[in-house]
């Protein structure tokens, strides 16, 4: 983001990102504003809202979340909730919005205990997201499978999953590794291909930025150039065709900034 600070404390700007330019303006407020979000659960609550630590034995980082527990005798059925795609808080929050929250608050009142935890390296865990695979997000939700099932008020035969966005991808993968997933709840995940879901993205950003066919065609003969690279090539190899084919996209680019893209 780049402004200039005016005599009246407002700035006028340009905010970049991913080859989007759009103009932003900033103005100091008295305090920090928001659009009203009701429907965000508030204490006290009619159910235990506990914080908790587990370890991801495989990979050796701690998660941090918090476990909701519905009022009553136990044990009770419980759900791992999966975030999606992007470093996320055990709230999911985004724009001010907490839907993990909410989801979880909706679930524990009705009877169902829900443990939410922060994508590692997020928050209060451990780790290091932004060198993690969908496989790698997994065994964080096996880790979470384990720690409900050594808890006494948890039904070791009622453990499911319940996965958002790319949540939907991650929660089967870790339902094939492991006996103790009772069922499975896909919100929003993906219908096809990685493949397609990044063609289909990628041209709606492309036209998102007011540019024409040519851009996406181009935009579309870098991703297949991309895609057909990492099914054929590993290694030094694939690095070197990454970078010729992106080479044309990354002239001004720093060296450092070109060695952290690839």
């Amino acid at each position: 983001y780049e402004g200039t600070l005016g005599e009246d404390g407002t700035i006028e700007g340009t905010w970049s990102q991913g080859g989007a330019s759009l103009g932003l303006d900033l103005e100091k407020t008295p305090s920090e504003q928001g659009p009203p979000r009701p429907q965000h659960p508030e204490r006290p609550f009619p159910y235990q809202s506990l914080d908790v630590r587990y370890p991801n034995a495989e990979s050796g980082n701690e998660l941090a979340g918090t476990l909701t527990i519905p009022e009553g005798p136990g044990p009770f059925p419980a759900v791992v909730l999966i975030s999606g795609s992007g470093p996320e808080d055990r709230d999911e929050t985004v724009y001010g919005h907490k839907p993990f929250a909410v989801i979880a608050d909706h679930f524990t009142r009705a009877g169902i205990a829900v443990l939410r935890f922060d994508d590692r390296g997020v928050g209060e865990s451990s780790g290091d997201h932004g060198s993690a695979t969908s496989e790698d997000f997994a065994t964080d939700v096996l880790a979470g499978v384990e720690f409900l099932l050594g808890r006494s008020d948890i039904d070791p035969g009622r453990i499911g999953l319940v996965g958002h966005s790319e949540g939907g991808l991650i929660g089967p993968l870790a339902a094939l590794r492991t006996e103790h997933v009772a069922f499975l709840v896909l919100m929003a995940g993906p219908g096809t291909t990685g493949e397609r879901i990044l063609f289909d993205q990628g041209e709606l950003i492309v036209r998102a930025s007011g540019l024409g066919q040519v851009a996406v065609d181009q935009q579309r003969s870098t991703q297949e150039g991309l895609f057909e690279a990492t099914r054929s090539l590993e290694g030094p190899a694939l690095e070197t065709r990454v970078r010729e084919i992106l080479s044309p996209a990354m002239v001004g680019a720093s060296q450092e900034q070109q060695d952290a893209f690839v």
